[in-house]
């Protein structure tokens, strides 16, 4: 009875625990795994992933294809997303914005992941990634989640003896802010991802069946305001990332990673000595929400054809070490027990030093991004057309053309999308 106790209690144990790799299953039996990768959104993937599967899969090659949003204005791109899912040749592995993973499960893109690789993740957020599905199946990890802030350059508000920027400001209060800046050598403020601002301020709803794009009233007007208080302050010489990076703009809202994010401006900020600290990202003026959460997922797709192999390299970029590693290099890691090295986010990265506790300010609710976001452009191209325009005579038939533009090419992007389904379908 002893003996027959210690193998029930030993199997149990083993049937709550993620899958680790022992020493001898550092090889997998493919010479090739594929990942497809979000550049717009995620971390570089060298950084957050090759280095480490690379130093623990010997004989294996990994072999990163990068891709940006699915879009209208660049479906010949060889990058975008529309393409690449359309392609005869898949990935084993994909990491993706968050946003989309309705998209990628409505299309029976990706294969059901075994509970029990979620098992050491946090709890809240599988049960969440599960309800994107019908039949509640994991589709889905979380790999990590980018954080956002209000970028402040300190050298620039000491030269003008103004306040710095604080935690919990709202849009008003940074856009006030801002204003001291407005006839001095240095751009006063850049925006990033515009989509950020919109998921605070929603102004478009989606029908069910996606035949309409309602613009709804009230919301669009508190938009174009923001918009055109913004225009005031916009000088058209300037790039809102690059003069931060060389110290020339005094703030920037965004995130650290992406297209835009700060970190792609490491090399400069650190070559320009730049001066600068972060509050918690502006809340809107009327809900006082926080932008939704810019989460990075990984999946495997349904037709690859290394499975066994992709589930275990998911697993060893979930593992304890790995998430460790990339959050002292500044990706929040969502797995369960992330609290117990927490405090060494962003440790070996440009944050060091930094308000840190900016980056997990919890005392605001946050908003969040419904399937209208999937294609970011379908927002920030037309809104930067009010922030951009020079011609103040015109500003009443900018507004009103870029609102079409807006309802025009997001139904012509659900058009897109049905179709890309209902061909991937096709394909599984």
């Amino acid at each position: 009875m002893f003996f027959l106790l210690i193998l029930l209690t030993a199997c149990d144990s083993s049937m709550n625990e993620t899958p680790e790799l022992d020493d001898q299953d550092q090889k997998l039996s493919s010479e090739k795994v594929v990942i497809w990768w979000d550049k717009e959104y995620g971390p570089p993937h060298q950084s957050f992933a090759g280095d480490a599967l690379k130093e623990r899969f010997e004989g294996t090659q990994f072999e990163f294809h990068s891709f940006i949003p699915p879009t209208l204005s660049a479906s010949g791109s060889q990058e975008n997303l529309v393409n690449m899912l359309r392609s005869e040749s898949g990935p084993d592995l994909i990491v993706f914005d968050s946003r989309f993973l309705t998209l990628l499960v409505d299309a029976d893109y990706l294969a059901p992941i075994p509970d029990m690789y979620g098992l050491e993740m946090d709890s809240n957020l599988v049960s969440d990634i599960r309800t994107t599905a019908s039949d509640l199946t994991l589709y889905a990890l979380p790999f990590g989640r980018v954080v956002e802030g209000l970028f402040y350059n300190r050298a620039i508000f000491d030269a003008l003896q103004v306040p710095y920027p604080k935690d919990g400001m709202t849009w008003d209060e940074v856009i006030t802010l801002a204003e001291h800046f407005k006839n001095s050598a240095w751009e006063p403020l850049g925006i990033q991802d515009l989509a950020q601002i919109t998921s605070q301020q929603p102004f478009v709803e989606v029908d069910p069946e996606i035949e309409h794009i309602h613009i709804k009233d009230g919301s669009w007007e508190q938009m174009v305001e923001f918009l055109l208080r913004q225009n005031k302050l916009y000088r058209p010489s300037n790039n809102n990332v690059s003069t931060f990076g060389v110290g020339n703009s005094a703030m920037v809202a965004g995130t650290l990673f992406g297209s835009e994010g700060l970190f792609r401006m490491e090399s400069n900020m650190r070559l320009f000595n730049v001066e600068w600290d972060v509050v918690s990202y502006p809340v809107s003026n009327e809900t006082e929400l926080l932008p939704a959460e810019q989460m990075i997922y990984i999946g495997v797709p349904a037709r690859s054809k290394n499975k066994d192999d992709a589930y275990r390299v998911l697993s060893y970029l979930l593992s304890r070490d790995v998430q460790a590693d990339n959050s002292r290099k500044g990706l929040v890691s969502l797995r369960g027990d992330a609290s117990s090295f927490a405090e060494e986010f962003g440790a070996d990265s440009l944050l060091a030093g930094k308000s840190m506790s900016s980056f997990f300010y919890t005392n605001k609710q946050r908003a969040s991004y419904d399937i209208s976001f999937e294609n970011s452009l379908l927002y920030n191209q037309p809104l930067r057309g009010i922030i951009y325009n020079t011609e103040p005579q015109f500003t009443d038939f900018v507004i009103n053309n870029l609102t079409t533009r807006i309802r025009r090419e997001m139904l012509e992007y659900f058009q897109q999308r049905s179709a890309l389904i209902e061909d991937l379908k096709s394909k599984q």
